[in-house]
């Protein structure tokens, strides 16, 4: 297991390393450091911000569909590349499943955003972290272990942006998209400790 404790502790550099990553809706912009809204929430605590604040951020309709859209978009473009060079059926396998099931959430979102009534989000880009992750994936000679690694953290971070919302939003589409979506992920996330075990080697 030493092996990935490397791998992780690098990842987790990867994501905690870009300190002037830009945020949507923050009421404390200048409060920087990891990504995602669990994070931004410690932030908040910190800064003295109210718990009925900190839900209403996290429950912001565009800041949820931005952050999704971009969560999901990392998922297919490190799927793509882990599916492209590893040499594990499983790991293959499970990323092919990656890239249909975040296809399908982000084609579920735009629907329920649409059925809203809501004007059509602009199209998701990723954050620095998320390139320099998809960077490392692409050059890493271990790349099985760095996609378990890093996809354990990012579908950590995606339950929690769904279950805020899903908790705290105020627009039904979204809540019940949310939920759907959360379910997923946390498939997903038990999914992820079967390919671990098949994956590392003890």
């Amino acid at each position: 297991m030493k092996r990935l404790a490397v791998v992780v502790a690098a990842a987790t550099v990867a994501l905690g390393g870009c300190s002037s990553l830009p945020r949507l809706n923050n009421p404390f912009p200048s409060l920087s450091g990891d990504i995602g809204p669990e994070a931004d929430a410690v932030r908040m605590r910190q800064a003295g911000a109210q718990p009925g604040l900190i839900a209403g951020y996290l429950a912001d309709p565009a800041t949820y569909l931005t952050r999704a859209a971009a969560s999901d978009l990392y998922e297919i473009q490190s799927s793509q590349v882990a599916r492209g060079r590893s040499q594990n059926r499983h790991v293959r396998s499970f990323a092919q499943r990656m890239i249909d099931h975040h296809t399908h959430l982000s084609s579920e979102l735009a629907a329920a955003s649409a059925s809203a009534g809501l004007q059509p989000a602009p199209a998701p880009t990723l954050d620095p972290a998320h390139v320099e992750m998809l960077r490392q994936l692409q050059t890493t000679p271990d790349v099985d272990v760095l996609y378990v690694a890093q996809q354990r953290g990012a579908h950590h971070r995606a339950r929690t942006l769904h279950t805020g919302y899903w908790r705290n939003g105020d627009i039904r589409e979204l809540r019940r998209a949310a939920r759907r979506a959360r379910r997923t992920v946390g498939r997903h996330i038990v999914q992820l400790d079967r390919l671990e075990r098949r994956v590392i080697v003890p």
